[in-house]
């Protein structure tokens, strides 16, 4: 499965839009999140490992 990078304009059509199957997880450094981000959201926390091997495609 190929997760696509998004821009900012996008990401505010899906969440304006209001469909309820649009999931959007925030896995940034706890830093990075607590500097800015969604209204209402969670930041969820992947260690280094998972968001390496997310990267090289074999999740």
């Amino acid at each position: 499965m190929e997760v696509p990078s998004i821009d900012a304009l996008f990401l505010r059509g899906l969440l304006e839009g209001g469909d309820p199957a649009c999931l959007v997880l925030d896995c940034r450094s706890f830093f990075s999140f607590n500097s800015s981000h969604i209204s209402g959201s969670t930041n969820v926390r992947f260690s280094t490992i998972v968001r390496r091997r997310a990267r090289g495609g074999s999740i």
